[in-house]
């Protein structure tokens, strides 16, 4: 069994959809207090940009690290595509694995904020170079698809508050 991750289209509008969900509620609330522009912008403005604000830095992050890539998770092999350039890493090509959730995330909770549904996988391979499989190219979890892809090769979960690749 082969899966294919890719950054497509609707895996971004399903990783926007919380994103999404905030835009709508804070615009309902913007409307409500039309008339009362100070309080919108006393309490409602610094929630928005601590809710919404990074989801939009994430997205942006993780588009620019596998856009154009395709990857194929083979039981004990990952074969990364781009353009017409295609490495495999074996099983004992890689060092470890690790996917870094949100503590929502790692326990299956709500999410709270806008940036909790976005996640991904480090994959330290043994000459140490890191490949990232981040939650556009699977926003349903990269966790998920290791675990059913890549049943040979083990990875280990950790939290992170916030996901980014940067660190």
């Amino acid at each position: 069994m082969v899966g294919h991750l890719k950054i497509t289209a609707k895996r971004q509008m399903k990783a926007l959809s919380y994103f999404i969900f905030y835009l709508v509620l804070f615009f309902i609330a913007y409307v409500y207090t039309i008339e009362l522009d100070e309080a919108f912008f006393v309490v409602f403005f610094p929630m928005f940009i601590f809710l919404v604000f990074p989801a939009i830095f994430l997205h942006i992050e993780y588009y620019k690290r596998n856009k154009g890539e395709v990857y194929k998770l083979c039981g004990n092999k990952i074969i990364r595509c781009k353009g017409e350039i295609e490495v495999i890493y074996n099983k004992e090509d890689i060092s470890k694995i690790t996917v870094f959730v949100s503590p929502n995330y790692f326990r299956n909770g709500i999410y709270f904020t806008a940036f909790e549904n976005y996640h991904f996988a480090r994959i330290v391979l043994n000459t140490g170079e890191n490949v990232y499989l981040t939650s556009l190219l699977a926003p349903g979890g990269i966790d998920k698809a290791l675990s059913i892809y890549l049943k040979d090769i083990p990875y280990r979960k950790e939290k992170r508050l916030f996901s980014t690749t940067l660190y």
